[in-house]
């Protein structure tokens, strides 16, 4: 039983999430941050979790407008060299402690261009100039 637990300790340590701040939005209402221990390279396409998160009482659900969104993780896709973006994965929290994963069926989605001054261009910006050490 020892070992198990151990294994297990050890394997949680090893896929810690490493969160640094990416964007702020001009009101305040959200933070946006990328996991740069996720960050995965492959030719012009960067891979990393994102997450946004939201003041209290800022954001309602598209689906229902009854539930407030705490944070939103996002696994995004970008190709550095068009300035263009996908994303791969989404789960939405919510203040009440439930939380929605997006169906895998609607994923992967199309690239589609990265719109200036936005916290997602400054993400693009972030990932793309991440340097592996």
């Amino acid at each position: 039983m020892k070992r198990t637990i151990l294994l297990l300790l050890a394997c949680g340590t090893a896929q810690a999430a490493e969160w640094v701040p990416v964007a702020k939005s001009v009101d305040g209402k959200s933070d946006f941050f990328g996991d740069i221990s996720s960050i995965r390279v492959t030719g012009d396409i960067r891979r990393a979790w994102s997450k946004m998160m939201f003041a209290p009482q800022t954001k309602r659900d598209a689906a229902d407008a009854n539930k407030w969104e705490s944070d939103e993780v996002t696994r995004l896709a970008f190709n550095c060299g068009e300035e263009t973006e996908g994303d791969e994965a989404l789960t939405i929290y919510y203040a009440d402690g439930t939380d929605w994963i997006a169906p895998s069926k609607i994923y992967p989605m199309s690239m589609v261009p990265v719109v200036p001054d936005t916290a997602l261009s400054a993400a693009l910006q972030f990932i793309c100039a991440w340097k592996p050490k």
